[in-house]
C-alpha cells in the first residue's frame, strides 16, 4: 500500500509495549501533544502477517492531510518512490480509505490510501475510548426525501462509498438541519411536503453560511420546465428517478466535491 508523501510527516520505530496500551486508549503522546493512534489493518479491515511475539518495535507514521493528524502504526516502510497513478472509474470514483491505484516500477498493482479517511476514523476511535470531540474528516451529505425507502436506499449508497450522511424527511426539516449541522453537499427529491425542493434549493442559495453548498436534484419531475427550473434555483445537478444510476450519482457526487 501507498500513503502520499505530502501527508507522511515522519516514520519512528516505537516499543510494542507501548503502543499496546495507546491503542486501547485510543491516543498517543507525539511531540509535547496527545494524537489519536490506530493500525493500518485494523482501519482497512484487512489482516496483516501475523505479528508474532518476537516484535519489539513497529513503525509509526505521523500523518497529516492538512486539517488533522493522527499516528498510523504499519507493518513496515519500505521507501519513498515514484508511481503511475490510475484513478478510479464509477462505480468505483469513491472508495473508502483508497484515492486511486498505484502502479509500481516492476508492474506490480497497489493501493494509494487516502488520508483523510484514515484520520477520520482514527479520531473518531479516539473520541468512543476517550470522549475528546472528534472533527469530522469525511464530507458530510444531507439527503432529502419524503420516502423513506428512498432515503434509506440513498443512504445506504452513500454510507458505502465513505461518506458520512444526514438525512431529512422533507425541506424544512433539512433546513431546520442546515442551521446546526453543516454539510458539505444535499442532496433532494423535489416533490415533498411543507417546503419542496425548489424551494429549499432557494433557501441554500440565499443562506449566508451555506450558499456554496452543492445541491443535487434527484426526481421523478421529467419535463424540461422543471429541470430547468430546478437549475434556475441553484441545483448543480439534476438526476431523474427513472434513470437513476448508482454509479451515476455517486460519480456527480464526487465530482461535486
Amino acid at each position: 500500500m501507498l500513503l502520499p508523501l505530502e501527508a507522511a510527516r515522519s516514520v519512528s520505530m516505537r516499543p510494542r509495549q507501548d503502543l499496546e496500551p495507546e491503542l486501547q486508549r485510543g491516543e498517543a503522546p507525539h511531540g509535547g501533544e496527545l494524537l489519536p493512534i490506530g493500525r493500518l489493518d485494523t482501519i482497512i479491515g484487512i489482516r496483516s502477517a501475523d505479528r508474532g511475539s518476537g516484535v519489539e518495535r513497529e513503525a509509526v507514521v505521523l500523518v497529516d492531510d492538512g486539517e488533522q493528524r493522527g499516528l498510523l502504526i504499519v507493518d513496515s516502510v519500505d521507501g519513498v518512490g515514484e508511481v503511475l497513478l490510475r484513478e478510479f472509474r464509477a462505480p468505483l470514483r469513491r472508495v473508502l480509505h483508497a484515492s486511486a491505484a498505484g502502479v509500481l516500477g516492476s508492474g506490480r498493482m497497489v493501493m494509494v490510501l487516502r488520508p483523510r479517511d484514515l484520520l477520520a476514523d482514527i479520531h473518531s476511535n479516539r473520541a468512543e475510548q476517550t470522549g475528546k470531540p472528534v472533527r469530522q474528516g469525511v464530507s458530510r451529505i444531507l439527503v432529502v426525501d419524503d420516502s423513506i425507502t428512498t432515503r434509506t436506499m440513498e443512504r445506504n449508497l452513500l454510507e458505502s462509498a465513505g461518506y458520512e450522511v444526514l438525512t431529512a424527511a422533507d425541506g424544512e426539516e433539512a433546513w431546520q438541519l442546515l442551521s446546526t449541522a453543516p454539510v458539505d453537499l444535499v442532496i433532494s427529491d423535489i416533490d415533498m411536503p411543507r417546503l419542496d425542493g425548489f424551494a429549499l434549493t432557494e433557501r441554500i442559495r440565499s443562506g449566508s453560511e451555506c450558499a456554496e453548498v452543492p445541491v443535487v436534484l434527484v426526481t421523478a419531475l421529467e419535463t424540461r420546465e422543471d429541470k430547468e427550473r430546478g437549475l434556475h434555483a441553484g441545483a448543480n445537478a439534476y438526476v431523474l428517478k427513472s434513470t437513476f444510476d448508482q454509479s451515476n450519482l455517486l460519480d456527480i457526487v464526487g465530482r461535486l466535491l
